[in-house]
């Protein structure tokens, strides 16, 4: 059985909004920076892969 995160609320830094839910987190808050990373430039890139 895979557990999955949840978060319960979102809070604003600026004005102290708060959501109150039970928000499920996407595959992608999964990933480490660096996993992110590489996926955010891959997409900037279409996928294109450069030769030196």
């Amino acid at each position: 059985m895979k557990r999955e995160k949840s978060v319960q609320y979102l809070r604003c830094n600026r004005c102290q909004t708060v959501i109150e839910n039970d928000f499920k987190l996407s595959r992608f808050e999964y990933l480490s920076a660096e996993q992110l990373y590489f996926i955010e430039t891959f997409i900037r890139c279409r996928g294109r892969r450069f030769r030196r």
